[in-house]
């Protein structure tokens, strides 16, 4: 975590922040303002970035810029209260939580009993500077006046959390419970990244991209074929050869003949075999974009080199905002000995990144893979709406690209629209199955036989990646498009090369919904966020992801969170009934947010005022306590019905 002030000392209390037994203690660094780097894959070491007391206004545009790149690349960014918060901000004023015009209000400070009911706050009330909360702000906390204390919005895969206190006002300071406000905010989203299998993005990257991106297509010779060669040879040439010999009397020309023939069919299959090996080098561009409503472009991209002969390989990637890492292996399979390059050298300059791979050997792969922003007009541009289950609309094509093949993903829903020609108009008509749309899911495990269908194993895992870094917004369905058009700018410097490309473009999908219809829908379409509040560290969410209905776990308490979908949690909907069916393999219980406090549940537990356990943020939250056994942990099977209203 980086501390940004011009008062770090002042949150030492951080520092003493424990956040449960499950996980390792975060590590602090007070971050120099003049070592702030211009390019966001130098601050990519850091989970969360606190700032307070200070002006970002104050950096450089680029040192700004790579802040924002870094956040929507999954950073977190945790703001304190400050009166001028909006001016200080400097390019990040347009993405804060609460923007526009901040107001200083006085609350009372019982508001900081919600975080620590022991130790009194050292004054009756506090200054709290807040503003309109803007569109896709969630508000984690507030005072009994009901102003925001807390604030949090998603930008692209990562957050901003605003706060409406200053941490660094010494009252907050003196307060013994203050290490108690720092658990609750920073708790589940480090409890979750504990538990990630991999710590930085680029391991993540590593699996569901570089590994899959290193696959090159071949020539390959039927089974079919090989067989008519073999049988051919056995029971036509040997034999027929045989006889003609025998006629001529020359049968002891066979012992040169038959092996000539061999030599012939092998160098042939051969050949055939290694031709696009042969010629030149080969090159894949591969990659998963999310196209945001500014019609910009950001995501992941691997670009991967496969030499024809040994020497050195100068990879130029024309691309600004490309923070790539290269990777090496020098075997030419899935998973074959991957491993961080060790003498590859990396050149960066007006915009351009050149890898130069030195003594690559004959016939081996080289990999740069990383984060990358495409400042371009790219758009799936809808007008979509849905009456009675049946979707409908139009469809442009915005994106600049050629689409292979359109699909609407719902859930683990998907449906596809067919190929899509650059800046044609399709009108659309599809059976919407589930009653309400919800984020994609992602249960893709590379189940798909790469020697069988290389392009479906290639989809699979950029719908993993694109998952695994929050390409999806959450509670809305998605367009997913395939390109295979070359949209980045790369090359082997003075070598031609064969290039292939594989483009996964996402873009959110707003659909409008005729009212005045009921819903009846199973929450269980919707994979919740599973973290662990205290036990041991094991925790194993791969069957969710696999579309399965349980999880793996040691003994302790842990939290699930179900977000509703964006469409049945605004002012138009009336929540009717709420119907919950567990397992008594473990106890169960459900957040009352009328109460304050944890309901247990029984199997067929049913309540008729299900809006008592849905938060202001459209979330049920469960509360599970297990033993050592069973290791498997069963979601709860959860019934939602309402209406939409006029």
């Amino acid at each position: 975590m980086g501390i940004l002030s011009n008062d770090p000392d002042s949150l030492n209390s951080l520092k003493s922040m424990t956040v449960s037994p499950s996980v390792t203690k975060p590590q602090f660094v007070n971050v120099d303002p003049k070592m702030i780097p211009e390019d966001y894959i130098g601050l990519t070491m850091l989970d969360y970035l606190l700032l307070d007391q200070f002006s970002l206004a104050d950096l450089t545009d680029r040192q700004q810029q790579a802040i924002e790149s870094w956040i929507q690349f999954g950073g977190q960014l945790i703001v304190g209260g400050d009166p001028a918060i909006v001016q200080k901000s400097g390019l990040l004023k347009d993405a804060l939580p609460m923007g526009a015009m901040i107001s200083t209000v006085r609350a009372d400070a019982s508001l900081f009993k919600q975080f620590n009911e022991e130790e009194s706050y050292p004054e009756e009330n506090v200054a709290l500077y807040i503003g309109e909360v803007e569109e896709g702000g969630q508000v984690n906390y507030t005072s009994a006046e009901n102003y925001p204390v807390a604030v949090q919005k998603r930008y692209g895969s990562g957050e901003i959390i605003q706060l409406a206190f200053s941490p660094s006002e010494s009252a907050f300071i003196n307060w013994e419970g203050n290490t108690d406000v720092w658990k609750s905010l920073f708790n589940q989203a480090l409890v979750q990244r504990n538990h990630q299998y991999n710590s930085s993005i680029y391991d993540k990257l590593n699996y569901t991209m570089t590994e899959v991106n290193n696959i090159f297509a071949n020539s390959t010779i039927p089974f079919g074929i090989l067989v008519a060669v073999f049988f051919g040879y056995v029971l036509l040439i040997f034999p027929l050869l045989f006889i003609f010999l025998k006629k001529l009397d020359k049968r002891e020309y066979a012992w040169w003949i038959l092996p000539s023939l061999s030599i012939v069919i092998a160098i042939g299959l051969f050949g055939f075999g290694a031709k696009d090996r042969i010629g030149q080098p080969q090159l894949n561009e591969f990659s998963v974009m999310k196209l945001q409503p500014n019609k910009q472009a950001y995501g992941f991209a691997s670009f991967a080199l496969f030499s024809n002969n040994s020497g050195d390989y100068m990879l130029s990637i024309n691309e600004e905002t490309f923070a790539g890492f290269p990777y090496s292996t020098n075997q030419y399979s899935y998973r074959g000995g991957y491993e961080q390059a060790g003498q590859d050298v990396l050149y960066k300059n007006a915009g351009q990144l050149d890898v130069l791979f030195e003594d690559v050997e004959y016939w081996a792969v080289r990999n740069v893979t990383g984060p990358i922003e495409k400042d371009a007009q790219m758009a799936l541009t809808h007008d979509l709406v849905v009456v009675d289950k049946e979707v409908s609309g139009t469809i442009k094509n915005d994106t600049g690209y050629q689409i292979e093949e359109l699909f609407f993903k719902t859930g683990n829903t998907e449906v596809s629209l067919g190929p899509v020609a650059i800046g044609e108009t399709i009108e659309v008509s599809f059976e919407a199955k589930n009653q309400i749309f919800a984020t994609p899911t992602s249960n893709y495990y590379h189940q798909t036989n790469v020697d069988d269908d290389l392009d479906s194993y290639r989809k699979d895992s950029l719908m993993k990646a694109a998952s695994e870094n929050g390409l999806f917004d959450q509670g809305l369905p998605a367009f997913i498009a395939i390109t295979n058009d070359s949209i980045f700018d790369v090359e082997i410097k003075g070598k031609p090369s064969k290039k292939s490309s594989y483009h996964l473009l996402v873009q959110s999908a707003h659909i409008e919904r005729e009212m005045s219809e009921s819903f009846d829908i199973e929450l269980n379409e919707i994979r919740p966020d599973v973290y662990m509040e205290s036990g041991y560290s094991y925790l194993d969410t791969y069957p969710l992801e696999e579309g399965e209905n349980f999880f793996y776990a040691d003994a302790g308490t842990i939290m699930v969170d179900y977000q509703l979908p964006h469409e049945i949690f605004n002012e138009n909907v009336q929540y009717t009934d709420l119907k919950i069916t567990v397992k008594n393999q473990v106890s169960y219980e459900i957040w009352n947010e009328e109460s304050g406090d944890y309901e247990s549940l029984e199997n067929g537990t049913e309540f008729d005022n299900p809006e008592r356990y849905i938060n202001g943020n459209g979330h049920l939250l469960f509360r599970i306590t297990k033993a050592d056994m069973p290791h498997d942990v069963s979601l709860p099977t959860i019934q939602l019905k309402g209406v939409f209203e006029e």
